[in-house]
């Protein structure tokens, strides 16, 4: 992998060959990341220091993101230089919006106030519904605010491609065909602590909405939460808070980890249809994360695995 560093006039450079790299995406739900080593060359300095984005290629951009922090070392090694970062969501986490309530808001509305002066381009888009009344509460993040928006009007979460454009879309990416063979290492985790069983979600006078985890109550699973709203609360939006909490309690409840030789194997999106008979489990599967490395020793991708209906 070859590694490029920007500044904000978007001059680019390309960085001495790595010795070590890691770059991570993910589906959304973290910031997408990276780290690289090299060796450091006196008066190389100042271009570090001005440097805001890096730029990462392996036979076409797989990485694209905000520079936060590097490190300049010299010891009986020699001298070297690490730096690390996030993806372009990072901007979208670090910046807050005024506080606003809309009378009808759309995405547009959203893009062109918070998220376009941030140079963060909308790669794709699915069509979404204006929401009416829709509150943004003082201190929300940008991110904060367009996963809600997202949420509510399509079930999306804002997500980023490898070029740094982002993705409002529930369009998956690529097909990968999985089998225990291909991997160097397997692991599952089936974890029920923390999963809700069943949200209520009321209002002070009476009205109510119950949402169940069906799934985890077919297994003896009691997990139950009762949320408060605000008297003018609308159905559908307390049908979509109970929704909303079951399905962020069960990220990360079952997951399969592959470990692959290939790098770039996989990416965040793409689905895998799998047949890993070792573990007992096979079918359709989602990529929440992916991970490709290199260094002096090893190399390869290491995916994170959630079952998917595609």
């Amino acid at each position: 992998m070859t590694g490029y560093i920007l500044d904000a006039s978007g001059n680019e450079y390309r960085l001495p060959t790595l010795l070590s790299w890691s770059v991570e995406h993910t589906d959304g739900r973290a910031a997408d990341s990276f780290s690289v080593s090299f060796l450091f060359s006196p008066g190389m300095e100042p271009t570090l220091h001005q440097a805001c984005r890096f730029r990462a290629d392996h036979g076409g951009t797989v990485f694209y993101g905000v520079i936060d922090e590097y490190t300049v070392e010299i010891s009986g090694a020699g001298m070297t230089a690490e730096l690390f970062g996030r993806g372009m969501g990072a901007l979208l986490l670090d910046n807050q919006c005024e506080a606003t309530t809309y009378v009808s808001c759309s995405l547009e509305d959203l893009l062109r106030r918070f998220v376009t002066p941030l140079g963060i381009k909308a790669a794709r888009c699915d069509a979404m519904p204006r929401l009416s009344g829709f509150a943004i509460a003082s201190g929300s993040s940008v991110y904060g605010a367009l996963t809600d928006f997202c949420g509510r009007a399509a079930g999306i979460r804002p997500r980023f491609d490898r070029a740094g454009g982002l993705l409002l879309t529930k369009q998956t990416g690529q097909t990968y065909r999985l089998s225990a063979e291909k991997a160097s290492c397997l692991r599952l985790t089936d974890k029920r602590y923390g999963v809700i069983s069943s949200v209520t979600v009321k209002t002070v006078d009476g009205a109510r909405s119950t949402v169940k985890n069906s799934e985890l109550l077919a297994r003896g699973g009691s997990c139950a939460r009762v949320v408060n709203v605000p008297r003018t609360t609308g159905y559908e939006t307390m049908t979509y808070t109970g929704k909303y909490q079951i399905d962020k309690s069960r990220e990360g409840s079952f997951v399969i980890e592959v470990t692959l030789a290939e790098l770039f194997a996989a990416f965040a999106g793409d689905v895998v249809q799998a047949d890993l008979q070792r573990l007992g489990v096979s079918g359709t599967f989602r990529v929440i994360r992916s991970r490709s490395w290199a260094n002096g020793q090893t190399a390869g991708t290491r995916l994170w695995l959630e079952r998917a209906e595609v």
